[in-house]
């Protein structure tokens, strides 16, 4: 049996992401239902000493796990971290392209890849808009007050929408009754 030494690449990642949250001090916690007056003394303390700061990262680390978005508080904010995620791989990949700008000896299939990465940036632009502000829109499938609110055209809309459809809106640590009905369309136009 012949082993390998290369990791692969999300066990790596887990690996870096575990050592640093090993680095990390213990997070001393406290679960507060400020209903009296010593329950409300003790959150305010727990604020004063930054506990809850350090809860805040230790759910920010969670969150950028793979997949992205786990243990979001809802849909929205499980949707946003998906999207800030693939733009900054993305951005990763525009910074490689730019390093090799004046090598390619293809321009014309460079200038084609220079137009798919913009479309697929205002895609996730577009994206991002209609979660943060309109998913009440999206549910209901309208396009047209959706390209309206947006002030974009309603091809920019589907591949907004297009692009929101390639997400995961269920982590596999919450499945919430809700999740499932806010994207299972596709457009008709």
């Amino acid at each position: 049996m012949v082993e390998t030494t290369e990791m692969p690449r999300e066990r790596t990642k887990y690996q870096r992401l575990i050592a640093l949250a090993q680095s990390q001090p213990p997070v001393k916690t406290a679960v507060v239902h400020p209903c009296d007056d010593v329950s409300l003394q003790s959150a305010i303390e727990a604020r004063k000493l930054r506990l809850i700061d350090q809860i805040k990262r230790g759910i920010d680390l969670v969150q950028h796990l793979d997949p992205a978005g786990i243990a979001s508080a809802d849909l929205r904010e499980c949707l946003l971290i998906q999207i800030a995620a693939q733009q900054a791989e993305l951005s990763k990949v525009y910074a490689h392209q730019s390093e090799n700008g004046d090598e390619d000896l293809h321009r014309s299939f460079k200038a084609e890849a220079e137009l798919k990465l913009e479309e697929r940036r205002r895609a996730m632009e577009v994206a991002a808009q209609i979660v943060q502000d309109h998913l009440q829109l999206l549910q209901k499938r309208d396009v047209k007050d959706l390209a309206k609110s947006l002030h974009v055209t309603p091809e920019e809309v589907h591949a907004g929408v297009e692009f929101i459809r390639t997400l995961e809106p269920r982590p596999p640590v919450r499945q919430g009754k809700d999740l499932h009905r806010a994207i299972p369309w596709r457009a008709a136009c």
